[in-house]
């Protein structure tokens, strides 16, 4: 009974007190564990401004997220694409080097070669 009694005088309480103040919402739910709440409308306001922070950087979050998956993807499928012409280009460099190494012994062997070619021409007693 004094249970009772409390529920009551806390329910008249929150009435006369919504009619002394209209910025109090009552929030009542019902079922097996009954619960009694008084909230302003200013807590509401907060609450709520609370929940539309939180959905606004979750979505922006879950947008970001979603971006770096893809992008992850993305770079996984260039990768495979570009291995072939990385092996072929590897395979250049190697070659490029050796007909490098190759003209550096030819180049020296040039003037020689050019020195011996050109005939001296003869000398005239005039």
């Amino acid at each position: 009974m004094n249970c009772k009694v409390k529920k009551c005088c806390a329910a008249l309480a929150a009435r006369r007190l919504a009619e002394q103040d209209p910025a109090i919402v009552e929030i009542t739910r019902g079922g097996k564990n009954k619960s009694h709440h008084v909230l302003r409308k200013s807590d509401m306001k907060k609450v709520g401004l609370i929940a539309g922070g939180a959905f606004v950087a979750l979505t922006a979050l879950n947008v970001y997220s979603h971006y770096k998956v893809h992008q992850a993807i993305a770079d996984r499928k260039v990768k495979k694409q570009l291995a072939p012409l990385r092996e072929e280009l590897e395979e250049l460099r190697t070659e490029n080097e050796a007909l490098r190494q190759a003209l550096a012994e030819i180049k020296p062997r040039q003037p020689e070669a050019a020195a011996e070619a050109q005939p001296q021409a003869p000398e005239s007693d005039a």
